[in-house]
């Protein structure tokens, strides 16, 4: 049996894929660029490994540094579309900023956890007083 498609019913599939499309494309490039992000053919980085470039960034408790991050992320983001022809009015209207804003305050909030974690766990472990061996 033949469905018969309207062309609003066409047209908004083929919106949902475009959207698609370009949500996909965007978080490939947010890979790239987020401090825990695989590039392309590495190994990932260990949790500890992760935090501990996180505190040494100055992201856990220097505004500024978290500014200068925010920054360097939309300039690499855009760029990057530029590069793929990605035209200009488009760029704008997805906003990188906020883009690359929220995916550091996730990333932040992420590490920050970690950092409670690691320092709970290190509270709550007993330092034994006894000699070893005895």
């Amino acid at each position: 049996m033949l469905v018969d498609r309207s062309l609003p019913a066409t047209i908004e599939e083929v919106v949902e894929e475009v959207i698609q499309s370009v949500a996909d494309t965007l978080e490939m490039v947010l890979e790239d660029f987020m401090p825990d992000g695989v590039p392309f053919n590495k190994e990932p980085k260990t949790e500890a490994e992760q935090l501990q470039e996180y505190l040494e960034s100055g992201l856990h408790d220097n505004p500024d540094a978290a500014a200068n991050w925010i920054r360097t992320g939309v300039a690499q983001v855009t760029q990057k579309l530029q590069e793929w022809g990605v035209p200009p009015e488009l760029i704008t209207s997805i906003h990188p900023y906020n883009i690359v804003q929220v995916e550091g305050y996730k990333y932040s909030a992420r590490m920050e956890r970690l950092l409670r974690e690691r320092m709970q766990d290190s509270v709550a472990t007993p330092i034994s007083t006894e000699p070893l061996g005895e």
